[in-house]
């Protein structure tokens, strides 16, 4: 089983005067090990209040890894 790590970056807009607001999306960043080294695998972005990893699992079934097995964790 292969290890996938990610991280959620929930997305904020500028509404002036130096005021962050959530926007209601995050975007998760994927990323694999390759000789000892992390590389971004992908990027999706999603609601904020959808399930991280049933996302990136339905993102990796439709791109053809539905018959892979991976361990997702969260950094």
């Amino acid at each position: 089983m292969k290890t996938l790590y990610y991280v959620v970056t929930i997305q904020l807009d500028d509404v002036g005067d130096d005021i962050l607001e959530s926007n209601g999306w995050k975007t998760l960043t994927v990323y694999k090990i390759e000789n000892n080294k992390p590389v971004n695998f992908f990027e999706i972005e999603c609601g904020r209040s959808e399930n991280s990893e049933e996302e990136i699992q339905a993102y990796l079934n439709n791109e053809g890894y539905a018959d892979y097995e991976f361990n997702l964790q969260q950094l």
